[in-house]
């Protein structure tokens, strides 16, 4: 689902997709499949570990490089990273932004964008 907030310069302009986030399987999460030639940026995330504790990283492709650390999460505790116009997050080329977890539920909500390399963030 695409929402209307608009991004980037007139001529580059990029609308935030939403993805739904639902897994208990554990391991690398990708917040959207990852596309040739095109970055994925992650502007806003409302993300809850649902069970037991757990331990969350972002890392950039499945298999990929971490891109956070690894931050601890108690029982029903969330993550909410607000738009403030800069991604949070960002997939190299081809790649796309992940979310490792634990064999826990994580449910919540992704607002991120995919564009061609040369479109500005």
């Amino acid at each position: 689902m695409t929402t209307n907030v608009k991004l980037g310069a007139s001529d580059g302009s990029a609308s935030l997709t939403r993805a739904v986030i639902n897994s208990a399987a554990g391991g690398d999460i990708a917040i959207v499949a990852a596309a040739p030639n095109q970055i994925v940026r992650l502007y806003k995330l409302l993300l809850v570990n649902t069970a037991a504790a757990n331990v969350i990283t972002f890392k950039d492709n499945t298999g990929g490089n971490a891109t956070s650390g690894p931050m601890a999460l108690g029982a029903n505790a969330e993550i909410i990273l607000p738009m403030d116009g800069e991604p949070w997050y960002q997939s190299a080329l081809g790649g796309t932004v992940v979310i490792n977890s634990g064999a826990t539920q994580i449910s919540g909500t992704a607002w991120f964008t995919q564009t061609p390399a040369l479109a500005p963030p």
